[in-house]
C-alpha cells in the first residue's frame, strides 16, 4: 500500500499538477498583494475633493526618509520629484503619497503629492 501511494506521488509530481496548483498559488498570492496595495490608496480615491488623482495602479507611498524639504518644495531625488509644498493634499495615513498619470503613457507625470503634516 505505501509503495502504491510512493507511485502516485511521483507520477503527480511528474505530470504537471504541481507546477500547475503551485502557479496558481503565487497568482492568488499576487494578486492579493496588489489588492492590499491598491487598499491602502482607496481614501484618496473615495475623496471627492481630489479622487480624480488616484486610480487603482497611479498612487504609491514614499517613506519619509525619501523626501526632503528644499526651500518651498517637497523633493524626492530618487523619482525626480520636485513639488510645491503648498500644493500638496494632506497625507489621512502619515504617509507620502505619489500619484501619476500612467495608463497609456511612455512618461509618467506627478499629478498630485500627499504630505503628512509638518513634524510627523
Amino acid at each position: 500500500m505505501a509503495h502504491h501511494n510512493a507511485r502516485w506521488f511521483v507520477g503527480f509530481c511528474a505530470s504537471g499538477h504541481t507546477l500547475a496548483i503551485v502557479l496558481a498559488f503565487f497568482l492568488i498570492l499576487g494578486s492579493i498583494s496588489r489588492t492590499r496595495a491598491h487598499g491602502d490608496a482607496s481614501w484618496i480615491m473615495k475623496n471627492p475633493d481630489f479622487g480624480w488623482c488616484c486610480g487603482p495602479k497611479d498612487c504609491f507611498w514614499l517613506d519619509h526618509e525619501e523626501v526632503r524639504i528644499d526651500g518651498d518644495d517637497y523633493v524626492v531625488d530618487r523619482f525626480s520629484i520636485r513639488w510645491s509644498i503648498i500644493g500638496t493634499f494632506p497625507s489621512k495615513d502619515d504617509h507620502f503619497w505619489a500619484c501619476y498619470y500612467m495608463e497609456g503613457t511612455e512618461n509618467r507625470e506627478l499629478k498630485c503629492l500627499f504630505a503628512p503634516a509638518r513634524g510627523s
